[in-house]
């Protein structure tokens, strides 16, 4: 299994997203968040995701519908998703990423 943890300092949510492998082309997603843009999305349910789709096609992928449903593409839940689901489907190691945003002698 593996976990993914997205926090935004700006609204402080947390969101986590837990995957599962079932077989070689389908792993399951649960997401757990305190987002409401995402929980609407989500609808509270589990996704099951074939990991060539979602890595390698946009036009079929349930992740790009998911992140589509959100109210501006700068929402770090896509590229978590992927990173995760890359890593559960055993083509990528486990990494920590950390991006850190701010404006230069401001806020």
């Amino acid at each position: 299994m593996t976990h993914v943890d997205i926090i935004t300092t700006q609204h402080s949510f947390k969101t986590t997203l837990k995957f599962t492998k079932l077989s070689e082309d389908a792993i399951s997603m649960h997401i757990d968040t305190e987002c409401k843009h995402l929980l609407n999305a989500i609808q509270g349910q589990p996704f099951a995701l074939d990991p060539m789709i979602e890595l390698f096609r946009s036009a079929d992928s349930v992740l790009t519908r998911l992140a589509d449903q959100l109210p501006h593409r700068a929402c770090p839940f896509l590229f978590s998703a992927l990173k995760g689901l890359e890593i559960e489907a055993g083509l990528e190691r486990p990494v920590q990423v950390q991006i850190n945003a701010r404006r230069q002698g401001g806020e």
